[in-house]
C-alpha cells in the first residue's frame, strides 16, 4: 500500500513539474494552405509553370489528334491496301507513336523538374520564414495547422509567414 501511495505522489509531482514546464511555452500555428495559396513561392509558382507549358500540352495534343487521325484513316484503308502498302503504313504509324511517347515522357520529365523545383524552393522559404518569425516572436514551438485538431486563432502567424515569403521572393 505504501509503494502505490509513493507512485501516486511521484506521478502527481511529475505531471505538476511538467505542466509548470509548458505553461512557459510560446507556442505558434502556420496554416499552410493559407501560406501556400499566398506567397509567391506556392500557388503562383503552379499557376507559372502551367502557363509555361501550355504551349507544349497544346502540341502534345496537336500530334495526338493527328496520330488518332493517321491510326482511323489506315484502319479504315487497310482491307484495300496492298500488303507492302500496309506494312509501309504500319511501319510510319509505329514510328509516329513512338515519336509521340517520347514527346510525352519528354514533357513529363520537364513538368516533374518544375515542380520538384517549386516544391524545394517553397519548402525552403517556408523553413526560413518559420524560424524567423519563431525567432523574431520568441516562439518555442512552431506547429502547423495539419497537425492540431484545434488551436485559438490567436496563436496563428501565417500572415507573418506569408510576409516573410513574399520578401523573400520579391529578393529583398
Amino acid at each position: 500500500m505504501k509503494i502505490i501511495k509513493i507512485a501516486i505522489l511521484a506521478t502527481v509531482v511529475a505531471v505538476g513539474i511538467a505542466s509548470s514546464a509548458f505553461a512557459d511555452l510560446k507556442v505558434a500555428v502556420v496554416n499552410l494552405q493559407t501560406v501556400f495559396q499566398q506567397a509567391p513561392q506556392g500557388q503562383a509558382t503552379v499557376d507559372q509553370i502551367k502557363q509555361q507549358l501550355t504551349p507544349q500540352m497544346n502540341q502534345i495534343k496537336k500530334n495526338q489528334a493527328a496520330l488518332t487521325t493517321a491510326v482511323n484513316n489506315f484502319n479504315k484503308n487497310a482491307p484495300t491496301m496492298s500488303a507492302k502498302e500496309r506494312d509501309n503504313q504500319e511501319a510510319a504509324l509505329t514510328k509516329q507513336q513512338q515519336q509521340f511517347q517520347k514527346e510525352v515522357d519528354s514533357f513529363r520529365n520537364t513538368e516533374a523538374q518544375k515542380q520538384q523545383a517549386a516544391a524545394q524552393n517553397f519548402q525552403t522559404s517556408l523553413v526560413s520564414a518559420i524560424q524567423t518569425v519563431a525567432k523574431n516572436g520568441s516562439y518555442d514551438l512552431v506547429m502547423t495547422d495539419q497537425t492540431l485538431p484545434y488551436y485559438n486563432s490567436k496563436m496563428d502567424v501565417s500572415a507573418e509567414v506569408v510576409n516573410l515569403m513574399k520578401k523573400m521572393g520579391s529578393g529583398a
